[in-house]
C-alpha cells in the first residue's frame, strides 16, 4: 500500500510539472465536431507509459452523443493508471469522463480543477484513479471548448 501511495505522490508532482509546459501545436480541423490527436512517451527504464490525448469539443452538448469522444485503452498489464488533464482554455466548463469495465460504462465522473497548480494561462485538472480493467475511456465537455484539452493517462506497469 506504501508504495502504490508513494507512486500516487510522484505522479501527481509529475502532472504539476507537465502542467507548467507549453503543449505541442495541433493544426486542427474547424469542419469536424472533434479532433483526435494521440501520442504516446516512455517515461523511464521500468517502461512506464503515458498516454496523451489532444482532443478538442467543438459541440459539446451535455445530452448530445456527438459531442462525446471514446478511446480503447489497453491497462491489461499494469496495476493501474491515473488520468488528469489540462487546456489553455480557462472560461467556464466542465470535462467528465466514464470508462467501461467488463462492458459496463461506470457513472460519469466530472474533473475536479486543481487549485495547487497557479498558472494563469491554463486550466489544470486534479487526477483520477483507473482499474486496469478499463478497456475505453468516453469523454465529454459541458459546452464547446476553444482550444484542446490534453488528457493523459498514466500506466503503472506490473
Amino acid at each position: 500500500m506504501k508504495i502504490h501511495l508513494k507512486v500516487l505522490f510522484v505522479v501527481s508532482v509529475a502532472l504539476i510539472l507537465n502542467s507548467c509546459k507549453k503543449p505541442d501545436k495541433t493544426e486542427l480541423s474547424s469542419n469536424t465536431s472533434k479532433t483526435i490527436k494521440e501520442k504516446r512517451i516512455i517515461l523511464n527504464d521500468n517502461k512506464d507509459e503515458v498516454v496523451e490525448y489532444s482532443l478538442v469539443f467543438k459541440n459539446a452538448i451535455e445530452t448530445d452523443n456527438d459531442s462525446r469522444i471514446t478511446r480503447k485503452i489497453n491497462l491489461t498489464n499494469t496495476t493501474g493508471a491515473m488520468i488528469s488533464a489540462y487546456s489553455l482554455d480557462t472560461s467556464e466548463y466542465e470535462v467528465s469522463f466514464r470508462t467501461l469495465e467488463d462492458d459496463v460504462w461506470s457513472e460519469w465522473s466530472y474533473f475536479k480543477i486543481n487549485h495547487e497548480v497557479k498558472n494563469p494561462n491554463r486550466k489544470v485538472f486534479s487526477p483520477n484513479s483507473l482499474t486496469n480493467h478499463v478497456s475505453k475511456i468516453e469523454f465529454k465537455s459541458s459546452k464547446p471548448i476553444s482550444n484542446p484539452v490534453i488528457f493523459r493517462v498514466f500506466k503503472f506497469l506490473k
